[in-house]
């Protein structure tokens, strides 16, 4: 809430002026390869160079890379500090980043994402990955062992720069009109993409430690139809994102609300497994377990799908105490029984004569429990029958009906008695 300090003035106000941090104090300010150090807040000038023209620029050690389209194509040249000759590095069909050591460069022809050695010219670009579609904008890691890159497809895929590793380390998928351009903050945990959707720039933000499967933070502005770069702050959680005439401040909290997305059905149920790990949904179509474990391990998986009809309207789930087997119900008259390794499902034999209203499991897993739902009050007066339904000799049998229209609520104080 501070009023803004003015760092200084540049000459040619027509010339886009670019930013980065050197470090928490420090900031470059290029306008057309004319570089100044300047410290903050106050600053003072510490220090100017003459780089070369272009739209993009990388200060490393004594000198500066410049990236300048030209004829479709994007053009990487060196320039020194000194007075030796600028020379050409690379030609490339995308946009390009380099590392923070100055020693590799990340570059694309078509679907083919490289590496590029600068420290010895005479070795040959090494092939990373190859895309579906062209490759758009790839973009380091802060320790420079991953590098991402988004392709015309609408994928975002995280690669390992070593050379034995070839399968993505992630993959993503946006919604975007056009290929974001991509940019990690300092501590490597986000990355954002800046694009274009319906008309309006949008900055999309995957928190890249969070499970597989969750979508991207979105930011949109709608009062300018021009966005540059975001950038982060090098120390504290923030990023800015610039406008024509304003920048945006964007806090970067540890903790934010957690979206998956069903595919295009809709989610009706959700249940955590008792141990933490896993988070089931049920839509009419599917059961899907999230992967909620600690730095990504494991893909959402399908546990089942009906091809045909409906897996019950307004499908419920309740899962096992030894996380082994999920029951899922719902508008129907049918209970299903799904292994959560992915094996063969069961249906109960007997189902209840109506809509599962209820489920639940036996502390050892043996039983599974289940109430119908009475839909009118000529059926409420006949009452609710319980359901037992023993997973060894798959029989089942009824207790006693007991009073009422439906049973919110089904349990087992212990593996003989039931509560509703």
């Amino acid at each position: 809430g501070r009023d803004p300090v003015r760092l200084i003035i540049f000459p040619e106000k027509a010339e886009r002026l670019l930013l980065s941090f050197e470090s928490e104090d420090v900031l470059i300010a290029n306008q057309g390869g004319d570089l100044r150090w300047l410290s903050i807040p106050g600053g003072t000038e510490l220090r100017r160079e003459k780089g070369g023209g272009g739209q993009a620029h990388w200060v490393r050690g004594d000198g500066n890379y410049t990236g300048s389209f030209i004829g479709g194509e994007n053009h990487v040249d060196w320039w020194p500090f000194d007075d030796g000759d600028a020379r050409k590095v690379e030609v490339s069909s995308s946009l390009v980043d380099i590392d923070s050591t100055g020693q590799w460069l990340a570059f694309a022809r078509g679907e083919n994402l490289f590496l590029r050695n600068l420290e010895d010219s005479s070795q040959a670009p090494r092939l990373v990955a190859e895309h579906p579609g062209p490759v758009h904008s790839p973009t380091f890691h802060p320790t420079s062992e991953y590098l991402a890159a988004s392709d015309s497809t609408g994928m975002v895929s995280i690669w390992s720069t070593a050379p034995e590793q070839t399968a993505a380390v992630r993959s993503f998928g946006h919604s975007a009109n056009h290929a974001p351009n991509l940019n990690y903050d300092p501590s490597g945990n986000w990355l954002a993409g800046a694009t274009m959707l319906e008309g309006y720039p949008r900055l999309l933000l995957w928190d890249v430690t969070a499970p597989r499967g969750v979508e991207p933070l979105r930011l949109v502005r709608s009062d300018t139809n021009y966005f540059g770069h975001p950038r982060f702050h090098p120390q504290a959680p923030w990023m800015i994102w610039s406008g024509v005439v304003d920048l945006g401040f964007w806090p970067l909290p540890e903790r934010y609300p957690t979206v998956l997305r069903a595919e295009s059905f809709r989610a009706y149920d959700a249940s955590f497994t008792p141990d933490g790990e896993w988070l089931q949904t049920a839509t009419d179509f599917e059961l899907r377990a999230w992967p909620l474990a600690a730095q990504n391990q494991g893909n959402t998986r399908e546990l089942f799908k009906v091809l045909e009809g409906y897996l019950g309207w307004f499908p419920q789930i309740t899962i096992d105490a030894a996380v082994k087997h999920a029951a899922v119900g719902g508008w129907d008259t049918s209970l299903t029984l799904v292994p959560l390794d992915g094996g063969p499902f069961r249906e109960m034999p007997e189902g209840p004569d109506n809509c599962v209203a209820a489920a639940a499991f036996s502390p050892d897993g043996r039983l599974l429990a289940a109430a119908p739902e009475r839909l009118s009050e000529e059926e409420a007066s006949a009452g609710l029958p319980i359901q037992i339904w023993n997973l060894e000799s798959d029989e089942v049998r009824t207790l006693g009906v007991v009073p009422g229209k439906i049973s919110s609520f089904l349990g087992f104080d212990d593996n003989r008695h039931i509560r509703w």
